[in-house]
């Protein structure tokens, strides 16, 4: 049976990745052929024993060289390394628990915020999401007290 695919991506927002962002890149199920021009050390993925699954980190995960068939499926996900170099021994659950840094770069949202408002994207445009409404700029006047949902 096909394992369902998830993709989230990030291209159309007004967001980037922080510094120090890298890929973590998980190959799971691979079987004997399975070879990458990157350190990699064996990942306990999913129920059971003996997936034969394997981690690297690597600057974007469409630069290793790997053989597709040798593996189910590649799973790539967004970590924050701060001081790494190639082929460095990580802690990848550790790297997972901490996130990653996403910076905005729509519009100032100072006055969106001021207004009881939280910054956002619709449809590529920065907006300003009010508590009745979407605003391209501020809530109201602009001048209410912000307040902050815990």
């Amino acid at each position: 049976m096909p394992l369902p695919s998830l993709n989230n991506s990030f291209e159309r927002l007004p967001i980037t990745f922080g510094p120090d962002q890298a890929d973590l890149c998980v190959f799971h199920n691979c079987n004997g052929l399975f070879s990458v021009n990157s350190t990699v050390c064996q990942a306990e993925c999913g129920p059971g024993k003996g997936n034969n699954s394997f981690a690297a980190i690597a600057i974007t995960c469409n630069y290793l060289n790997w053989n597709r068939a040798s593996c189910q499926y590649l799973v790539v996900a967004p970590v924050q390394v701060q001081n790494w170099k190639v082929n460095q021994s990580v802690e990848h659950l550790k790297l997972l628990e901490d996130g990653f840094t996403l910076n905005w770069t729509g519009y100032n949202c100072t006055r969106c915020r001021r207004s009881g408002g939280r910054c956002g994207s619709q449809n590529t445009t920065s907006v300003c999401y009010c508590p009745d409404r979407t605003d391209l700029i501020h809530c109201g006047d602009g001048n209410a007290p912000q307040t902050i949902l815990i």
